[in-house]
């Protein structure tokens, strides 16, 4: 019964590792094709793994769960006016 509950975990982990990093490829992607400069994903990935994965378990529950909200809502709604190809000199054909 060991075993079979390692395994599960070792497969639960590397899951999320897997959908985390398509989630970040398609995220960097997009960045790189409305800017059209490699800095935005570069940067973008730095950051990134600067920062590591949230907390969403902490003591200060409240105060995580406020700021992971905020952090969200202001990232869906400054990604398109934030990518925008004219600020980067860039049209898109």
């Amino acid at each position: 019964m060991h075993q079979d509950s390692s395994f599960l975990k070792a497969c639960m982990v590397v899951g999320f590792q897997l959908g985390y990093t398509v989630i970040f490829g398609l995220y960097a992607s997009f960045l790189f094709v409305r800017t059209g400069h490699i800095a935005a994903p570069l940067v973008s990935h730095v950051f990134c793994n600067f920062m590591g994965l949230p907390a969403f378990f902490s003591p200060r529950t409240r105060m995580v769960s406020v700021g992971f909200v905020a952090g969200v809502v202001g990232f869906v709604y400054l990604l398109f006016p934030l990518t925008s190809p004219e600020l980067y000199n860039h049209k898109i054909v």
